[in-house]
């Protein structure tokens, strides 16, 4: 099953039709509250699709973990 990771405070808090369209992909949804720095991003990812990110440190190191799975920021 595609996983997508939101870290964006935004996104998580603000109500709205967005929610309803992310959870009828049937995609799992993982949420963790950021934003995060290089280390704690690079704890995250590597087993997700797709990341809805808000203020997160997406550096070189991150991307390079994240493949090849990962899709979509």
């Amino acid at each position: 099953m595609p996983r997508v990771l939101i870290t964006t405070t935004s996104f998580q808090d603000t109500p709205g039709v967005h929610h309803d369209l992310l959870a009828e992909t049937g995609w799992e949804i993982v949420t963790a509250r950021g934003p995060f720095n290089e280390a704690d991003t690079l704890a995250l990812v590597g087993d997700v699709d797709a990341d809805i990110c808000g203020d997160d440190l997406i550096t070189r190191a991150v991307l390079e973990k994240a493949q090849p799975r990962l899709k979509v920021i």
